[in-house]
């Protein structure tokens, strides 16, 4: 499977730079000057931190697994977490409060007020903060499985011999073909 997708990558390669190279010549257009294209699959910079990033991610909710995924978005993830837990803990701090006037307060009237208040802002409390936990776990969960795949690609990448190498590549218009030349080495 890999290999077909390796293959599939450098024939867009090759495809690619035929295109571009493309005149109304008759013979064979090579690819470059130099016709060799290494890629190196074992690159520190194209996978992202290990799953020892959890920690960071348990700390500041998102920017663990921005560090692991090198997507941005994730780190939406910081302020959406603090701030439902934040939000949260406040709510059931007012209930609190709203629960304590209810118990102090003598007129029924107002007792019902204050008890009324207190629960709809403890349920809504809870249910905020819950979801900020909720959140906070899943990231992190998601940091630590990303970037356990990312230490195995690392562990696997650094065991290959790390060049696949494009020998030569270009697109025949006369028999409206492409050739290809590539090996890897193991």
């Amino acid at each position: 499977m890999k290999l077909k997708l390796m293959t599939l990558f450098l024939l867009s390669i090759s495809f690619a730079n035929s295109w571009a190279n493309f005149t109304e010549e008759k013979s064979l257009i090579k690819l470059s000057p130099n016709p060799s294209l290494h890629l190196n699959l074992a690159q520190s910079d194209d996978l992202g931190g290990g799953k020892s990033h959890t920690v960071t991610s348990l700390i500041l909710p998102g920017v663990g697994l921005w560090r692991v995924t090198k997507m941005p978005a994730t780190l939406v993830f910081l302020p959406l977490c603090y701030g439902m837990v934040g939000f949260g803990t406040i709510n059931i701090i007012k209930g609190k409060v709203e629960y304590n006037n209810y118990m102090a307060e003598k007129n029924p009237i107002e007792q019902g007020t204050y008890y009324d208040n207190a629960i709809k802002k403890n349920e809504n409390g809870r249910r905020i903060l819950g979801f900020g936990v909720a959140f906070w776990i899943i990231q992190a969960g998601w940091t630590y499985i990303y970037g356990s795949y990312n230490d195995i690609y690392r562990t696997r990448n650094s065991s290959w011999k790390d060049k696949i190498t494009l020998h030569s590549g270009g697109y025949d218009p006369i028999s409206k073909s492409f050739s290809l030349s590539t090996s890897i080495n193991f």
